[in-house]
């Protein structure tokens, strides 16, 4: 079990990372955001994604896939290719990131629905996976690193698919429901032998799991109990390395309206808050290591990249961060700029 430090401790093993705004600005002056020149959208650094040794994280920033040392430095942009790119995920072997291609992102968050690509990270090589239907959900890899399991988009909803990344049908893994379709959007997380999702079945949007290998069988009883007058959406997800709960993004429609991240351990029951703020909080992601959770906020102004370092302990608490009328107890690990325009933000209509 993984809690956050809290208090004084927290403060004190903050690490400040130091990616500045300025120097990406001096990259996009130097013409290297091939992918993001042509778009108009103004979203900020989103997505991350930490490489297997927790040494990088990886993110979408203007259409592109960028990545940076988790311990601070210069962005680099990984690709280039046309489409907007969002929602990367490193191979366990760390020299591929999985990412999805598609159109500029619209609505309240930067969801974005397409196909999947493969990026060698030796060879510089982008490549679309060809599949029947739309790649509507976060990706993440399988064990063995051979597939890809990703939400893919038939008439039914977005359901899981295994999909093969050298060649090969993918195999559905997850089923409809007998009662209603699933629903749009299926963000994935894997953590050793389980399958972490969060989809609908004939109500609210809830955290559910499933084997990641062998014919899978839906959790009957949900791991989140989310009702109807809730209006809760869920936005994100990650897993603990250990399979012992997920950490997501979700916001009360009907409530606050912000995104917050929120703990639910693997074995179900009332979701615990990680964050208390009055902006939003969302794309969550838990290093390999354990050690530290990256997510994304408007604290700032822009949407950027934040960091909250993770301790080993026995308990279940994870204490909420303070509004951000004070400093927040979270670092941050990418201060994005801004495009020309105005920056949108998740909770904006």
């Amino acid at each position: 079990m993984y809690t956050l430090a809290k208090g004084p401790a927290m403060r004190s093993i903050l690490t400040i990372l130091t990616l500045l705004a300025i120097g990406l600005t001096l990259a996009l002056r130097l013409n290297r955001t091939q992918a993001a020149d042509a778009d108009r959208t103004t979203w900020g650094a989103t997505d991350p994604a930490w490489s297997p040794d927790s040494s990088k994280i990886a993110f979408s920033l203007y259409g592109s896939i960028w990545e940076v040392n988790a311990q601070g430095g210069e962005a680099r942009q990984l690709t280039s290719s046309p489409g907007y790119h969002a929602h990367p995920a490193w191979s366990p072997d760390g020299k591929h990131i999985a990412f999805v291609s598609g159109d500029v992102p619209a609505g309240r968050l930067p969801n974005i629905p397409g196909k999947l690509a493969i990026l060698n990270l030796a060879t510089g090589a982008e490549r679309t996976i060809e599949t029947r239907f739309p790649v509507a959900g976060s990706p993440t890899w399988s064990a063995s690193g051979a597939s890809v399991i990703a939400g893919l988009t038939p008439v039914q909803g977005s359901l899981l698919h295994e999909i093969p990344i050298n060649g090969g049908a993918p195999r559905q893994i997850q089923f409809q429901m007998q009662r209603g379709p699933a629903g749009p959007w299926a963000p994935s997380s894997r953590a050793g032998d389980t399958i972490f999702l969060a989809n609908t079945r004939n109500g609210p949007i809830q955290i559910w799991s499933l084997p990641a290998a062998g014919r899978p069988i839906f959790v009957q009883m949900p791991l989140t109990r989310y009702t109807p007058g809730d209006i809760f959406q869920i936005t994100g997800l990650s897993a603990l390395p250990d399979a012992s709960g997920v950490i997501y993004s979700g916001a009360h429609v009907n409530g606050k309206g912000d995104h917050e991240l929120y703990f639910v351990p693997a074995k179900g029951g009332p979701p615990r808050s990680i964050t208390n703020t009055t902006r939003d909080e969302f794309s969550p992601a838990v290093s390999p290591d354990g050690r530290t959770v990256a997510h994304v906020s408007n604290h700032l102004g822009n949407i950027d990249i934040f960091t909250m370092p993770v301790t080993e302990g026995n308990s279940a608490t994870w204490p909420s961060l303070p509004s951000s009328s004070a400093t927040p107890q979270a670092t941050s690990a990418f201060a994005s700029t801004t495009k020309p325009g105005n920056q949108p933000e998740p909770g904006s209509t």
